[in-house]
């Protein structure tokens, strides 16, 4: 279901572990919810707060995304993602995490930082 997307707009010399990763996830999380094969999953609760855009070598960028989002106990945590984009072929592509894990971009926050460009409602 996401395969082509990830091997298409994803580099880096963790992209298949990203891959693998990714898949193990949408595994377990399908045997839990007792969901068929390709189905959708539902996302949880995520507020996006804000983003950071900084410059990096050429044709890299860095990308952190600050949100927030209730943990097991339902409680909100303030975090921020991330994540390096490379302009490849014409277009930004995601630099897979170090050892394909999302975790390894994650940073748990006590407040937001600043500064950082706000999302506003429509």
């Amino acid at each position: 279901m996401f395969g082509p997307t990830l091997v298409e707009q994803v580099v880096g010399p963790d992209s298949q572990a990203l891959v693998k990763s990714v898949e193990r996830d949408y595994a377990t999380v399908l045997q839990q919810s007792a969901l068929p094969a390709g189905a959708a999953v539902q996302g949880g609760r995520l507020e996006l707060l804000g983003y950071r855009i900084a410059g990096g070598s050429s044709g890299v960028r860095q990308v952190t995304l600050v949100e927030r989002a209730p943990d097991a106990n339902g409680v909100g945590q303030t975090y921020e993602v991330a994540v390096d984009v490379q302009w490849v072929d014409g277009d930004w592509r995601l630099v897979a995490p170090r050892d394909g894990r999302w975790e390894n971009a994650f940073t748990w926050l006590d407040v937001a930082p600043q500064p950082y460009l706000v999302f506003g409602g429509a």
